[in-house]
């Protein structure tokens, strides 16, 4: 490769709620985390039917508050407390507030920001994701770099992007 891939541009939140939705689909267990809280609500609600069907009044009142309860806990959890967590967490680590340049080239990519500089081989990225209008490079299970297609200069380089990452990476693991 002649030229490096360059891309510049400032994440949004919408950039880190896909990188956050990618991060809950990284591995199996975080997949089967939601089902596991719905699963356990359902169950709770088998036992208010028991309870119900087996004339047990008491054992049916306390399944019903704690079903309640925790279904209430489901949603606000899903519709209030995740979208704070996500939009604190991007102000907290000061995404968003000025342009990031990335090149890449065929030993590794850097990304600058106003405030900090970072260069990384790319024996180091063990999985590359290809989103609809993003790219996550993802070094281990933890950490994922988001780069938006919008930072290169046209589609076509984000894609041919991709796919030298893609190359890079061929045969790594996470």
């Amino acid at each position: 490769m002649s030229v490096p891939f360059e891309a510049t541009y400032t994440l949004t939140l919408s950039d880190f709620h896909h990188l956050q939705r990618m991060y809950g689909q990284l591995t199996a267990w975080r997949r089967a985390r939601p089902y596991v809280s719905y699963g356990l609500f359902l169950i709770l609600a088998v036992g208010v039917a028991v309870g119900v069907l087996m004339g047990d009044e008491g054992l049916a009142t306390v399944f019903g508050i704690y079903v309640v309860l925790y279904g209430l806990f489901l949603i606000v959890n899903r519709y209030w407390l995740r979208p704070r967590y996500i939009r604190r967490n991007f102000e907290d680590q000061r995404l968003g507030r000025g342009p990031i340049r990335f090149t890449a080239r065929d030993d590794g990519f850097q990304l600058s920001a106003s405030d900090s500089e970072s260069q990384h081989h790319w024996q180091i990225i063990r999985r590359v994701d290809r989103l609809g209008e993003h790219c996550i490079l993802w070094p281990n299970k933890a950490v994922g770099i988001i780069i938006p297609y919008r930072g290169f200069q046209d589609r076509a380089t984000a894609e041919a992007f991709v796919a030298f990452a893609e190359e890079k990476t061929r045969g790594q693991t996470l």
